[in-house]
């Protein structure tokens, strides 16, 4: 037998199996998120016969998304596709920040707005990166209770997070390359997402306090451009008094 035409033949056999193979996964996966969504009573959409499916709705107060996106990577051969976790926390926090593992920093980096914050505890690992808006807010805000909690979304195994929040809303998202097959290992995750984000809410009494002692970032900035001036302009007007006394004694008097 020629060689090229049995290398042909063990090729053919590699991209059959690894299509077969997909396409046993991903009908796996339709089944299963299915169930799930049956199970919560949410919107599930099957997609077209070779896409993967998505699911919508809320569990308590919380709204759930579930669908598949592509992750960008550095170029073609490092893309991938991943299963994707949003659940839409029905509170919002202090300010504007954000949590995440080593491969949500490029975006969070992405955002102007907020700065890397250095932030202590037993279970914050040291690849996990915070980024905050009003520090002196968050410094008071990020008590030990909800660093843990932060620390024991972002431990999650398998998967990227990415937990992001201001005063109005805040939201975890998880992406993993796992097809998350199992419909109870989907639930047990999500719950226990759920458990954690509501620790990390603030009710309206503490979210007054901090606001109340927290200066924010922008007026802090406005403040110190204020005393860098004033002196300046304390000297000014110094200069233009002595000047006038100086040409007051120079006068001639009639």
């Amino acid at each position: 037998m020629n060689i090229w035409i049995f290398l042909w033949l063990i090729l053919t056999v590699i991209i059959l199996g690894a299509t077969f193979w997909s396409t046993i996964i991903l009908y796996r996966q339709k089944a299963a998120w299915e169930r799930f969504a049956r199970i919560h009573k949410m919107t599930y959409l099957r997609g077209k016969l070779m896409e993967s499916p998505t699911v919508e709705g809320m569990i308590g107060a919380c709204k759930i998304s579930l669908f598949t996106a592509m992750r960008q990577g550095e170029n073609d051969r490092k893309n991938r596709m991943v299963s994707v976790i949003e659940i839409a926390l029905p509170h919002g926090m202090i300010d504007g920040g954000a949590a995440g593992t080593p491969e949500m920093v490029p975006f969070m980096q992405s955002l102007e707005t907020i700065k890397p914050m250095e932030v202590s505890h037993e279970k914050w690992q040291e690849n996990y990166t915070f980024m905050g808006r009003n520090q002196d807010a968050l410094k008071l805000y990020l008590t030990p209770e909800r660093l843990e909690a932060l620390a024991h979304i972002l431990v999650l195994k398998n998967a990227d997070i990415l937990v992001m929040f201001d005063g109005n809303q805040a939201v975890i998202r998880v992406e993993t390359v796992d097809p998350m097959l199992v419909p109870q290992k989907l639930d047990k995750i999500i719950t226990r997402l759920i458990a954690d984000g509501e620790k990390l809410a603030v009710d309206e009494e503490e979210f007054k306090q901090i606001e109340s002692k927290a200066v924010p970032d922008e007026a802090k900035s406005e403040t110190d451009e204020e005393e860098k001036s004033a002196p300046k302009e304390d000297l000014e007007e110094e200069d233009v008094e002595e000047k006038e006394e100086a040409s007051s004694e120079q006068t001639p008097q009639a």
